[in-house]
C-alpha cells in the first residue's frame, strides 16, 4: 500500500510536470542586430550581461553584425549566455561575408535540446571581385529540424542589407527562398534580419517580389526596431511556407523594447545596441507533448506500486 506521503510526493511531481507541459507550447524565435559586436563590446561586462539577459529569452536567435577577425568575441559571448542558462545554446556560423574590408558574420544561437541543424550554406550571388553579386552581405541559410514543433523541418535565412541598397536585395531574396526550395525541396522558410526595410531606405513597395502573396511579413511597416528617436521598421521577418504559417503562435511577432522592460538610459541603451531585437513564437506539437506527459506518468507510477 503507498503511504499518504509518496501519494502526496506523486501529486506534486505530477503537478509540477503538467504545468511545464502546459506553458512550454510555444519556442521564442528572435534576430538581433548587435551593433558592431567585437572586442571593444565583449569587453564591457555590463553590456555583456545586459545582453545575455536579452539572448536567454530566446529559443533560437539570429545575431547580426559580428565584426570580429579573431572570432573570440561570439564565442565568449556563447560562453557567457551558458553559464547563465538553465539550457545548453549551440552556435553555427557564417564565413566572414562583404564586400570591402569591413566584414561581418552571422552567428545563430539556438537550444540544442529543441534543434538540430541539418545543413546550411552561404546564398552564391556572383562573383565579388567582378562586381556582380546581388548582396553586399550574402545570406546565411540554416536548416533546422525539431520534433517539439508543429513545422518539424524549416530554414532560416539570414540577411543584413546594405542601406543603400535595400529594396534592391529585398526584392531578390524571392530568389534566394527560390534556391532554397530547388536545393533543399523545403518550402517552409524564415527571412530574418535587419532588412533596412523602412524609413529612407525603403519608401515605396511597388513591384517588390518580397511582397506578394507567397510571403508573410510578421513585423508591420510602422513598427520600430530603431533605438534612436526615428521610428524605422529596420528589421523583419518574413516567411513562406503552408506549415509554417500554421505553426506561427497568433499575435506574438512583436519588437522587444529592452530599454523599457530593463529601465535603461538611452546611452547604456545604445551601448549594447542601436537596434532592438524582433521576435516571435513557433507553437509546439501538443500531441508530442501529450505523448511525453504520459510516459512520465507510466515510468512515475512503477516506481510507485
Amino acid at each position: 500500500m503507498v503511504s499518504s506521503t509518496k501519494i502526496l510526493l506523486l501529486i506534486g511531481i505530477l503537478f509540477t510536470f503538467h504545468t511545464t507541459i502546459t506553458f512550454a507550447k510555444s519556442l521564442r524565435i528572435g534576430a538581433f542586430n548587435i551593433k558592431l559586436f567585437g572586442k571593444a563590446k565583449i569587453g564591457k561586462p555590463d553590456v555583456v550581461e545586459q545582453l545575455v539577459e536579452i539572448l536567454k529569452r530566446y529559443d533560437l536567435v539570429l545575431i547580426q553584425e559580428i565584426r570580429d577577425k579573431s572570432g573570440t568575441a561570439i564565442e565568449e559571448l556563447l560562453q557567457s549566455l551558458n553559464s547563465y542558462s538553465s539550457d545548453e545554446y549551440s552556435m553555427i556560423i557564417s564565413s566572414r561575408v562583404g564586400r570591402t574590408s569591413s566584414k561581418e558574420q552571422y552567428a545563430y544561437f539556438y537550444k540544442s535540446y529543441y534543434f538540430e541543424v541539418t545543413d546550411s550554406y552561404e546564398y552564391d550571388d556572383g562573383d565579388e571581385e567582378l562586381q556582380v553579386d546581388t548582396f553586399e552581405r550574402e545570406p546565411f541559410i540554416v536548416r533546422f529540424k525539431s520534433p517539439w514543433t508543429i513545422v518539424k523541418d524549416f530554414a532560416v535565412v539570414g540577411v543584413h542589407t546594405k542601406p543603400t541598397k535595400a529594396f534592391e536585395e529585398i526584392d531578390s531574396l524571392a530568389d534566394v527562398y527560390d534556391d532554397i526550395t530547388k536545393k533543399w525541396r523545403l518550402k517552409d522558410v524564415i527571412i530574418a534580419g535587419d532588412l533596412n526595410a523602412g524609413c529612407t531606405y525603403v519608401r515605396d513597395w511597388k513591384d517588390n517580389r518580397l511582397k506578394n502573396n507567397r510571403f508573410t511579413w510578421l513585423i508591420d511597416d510602422d513598427a520600430d526596431t530603431n533605438v534612436s528617436p526615428s521610428q524605422c521598421a529596420y528589421d523583419r521577418f518574413v516567411i513562406a511556407g503552408k506549415l509554417l504559417s500554421k505553426s506561427i503562435k497568433p499575435c506574438s511577432a512583436n519588437v522587444f523594447y529592452f530599454s523599457a522592460i530593463y529601465a535603461l538610459d538611452y546611452e547604456f541603451t545604445k551601448d549594447v545596441s542601436d537596434h532592438f531585437p524582433i521576435e516571435f513564437q513557433l507553437l509546439e506539437d501538443t500531441k508530442l507533448l501529450e505523448e511525453a506527459e504520459t510516459r512520465f506518468l507510466e515510468d512515475l507510477l512503477e516506481e510507485f506500486p
